[in-house]
């Protein structure tokens, strides 16, 4: 029986969603051998959760520090295309009834859209 060879990887990110797929492409920027892997055959299909994307106000606005990473602002410079209209405020209802009501900068936008973003 042949032996197969193992192929070892600097990196393995497990998940081809917006995090995933953003933390492997920064990593094969900077040269890191990284292998993706993802179990669904269309990446973003069936949408897990209510597709609300923050613009770059509201991700700097609720962490701090991140203005000075400028590859990281550069991934939340999205397309108008992508856009499906805008967020400016949230109702989340937690399962005791209570619900909490606020405001924020973001829009809704679909992910499979997402697939079409020509890599940086």
């Amino acid at each position: 029986m042949a032996r197969k060879e193992i192929k070892h990887r600097q990196v393995i990110v497990i998940g081809a969603g917006p995090a995933g797929a953003a933390c492997a492409q920064r990593l094969a920027e900077d040269g890191v051998d990284v292998l993706m892997i993802e179990r669904r055959s269309i990446i973003g299909n069936p949408a897990q959760c209510g597709e609300c994307i923050p613009n770059w106000g509201e991700v700097v606005g609720t962490f701090s520090n991140l203005e000075e990473h400028k590859w990281l602002y550069d991934y939340f410079q999205f397309p108008e295309r992508l856009k499906l209209h805008n967020l400016d405020n949230m109702r989340v209802f937690l399962p005791s009834g209570k619900a909490f009501h606020f405001e924020l900068d973001a829009f809704a936008g679909h992910r499979l859209h997402f697939r079409w973003i020509p890599l940086r």
